[in-house]
């Protein structure tokens, strides 16, 4: 790839991204991406405004998944009266393999950094798998990668 990015996801914005496939190997866990924004303020970025890219890999170089969480929900009536509630459901660490092959043309809902610092850095990727399922997927790595070939439109 032309670009890259290490250790920065800060100079990126997800609210566009649809994940086209989640590639895990020993070592090492990819996010196949489309739709991504880099910020005006990245250092590849030379024109200095938010720019979609073109196909966009994310790689959690030394990446493990730790944990899977089927995000739960609440629902209220207009008075604020809980009608129901269901919680977050822990996801087997037998069951991610399945998920995973789901996770084809759907949105990225965000990345967040949990921690950063010298020893290694912990993500929380958030997926809407559909409208209803929203899944919560931790991944610990030693360094992140951001790569895309070329730049495309300016953000509206």
């Amino acid at each position: 790839m032309r670009f890259e990015t290490k250790n920065n996801l800060r100079y990126f914005n997800f609210e566009e991204v649809t994940i086209m496939d989640i590639e895990v190997s020993s070592g090492c866990v990819t996010l196949v991406m489309k739709g991504l924004i880099v910020k005006g303020n990245n250092p590849n970025n030379e024109e200095c405004v938010d720019r979609f890219v073109d196909t966009a890999n994310l790689r959690f170089v030394g990446g493990k998944i730790s944990n899977v969480v089927k995000e739960g929900y609440k629902y209220y009536d207009a008075n604020g009266n809980l009608l129901e509630e269901k919680p977050d459901e822990p996801v087997l660490l037998t069951d991610i393999d399945v998920l995973l092959k789901n996770c084809k043309e759907v949105a990225l809902y965000d990345v967040v950094a949990l921690s950063e610092s010298d020893s290694g850095y912990v993500y929380q990727v958030g997926i809407d798998l559909n409208e209803d399922d929203t899944y919560w997927i931790d991944i610990s790595c030693e360094q992140t990668i951001m790569e895309w070939e070329r730049f495309m439109n300016r953000v509206n």
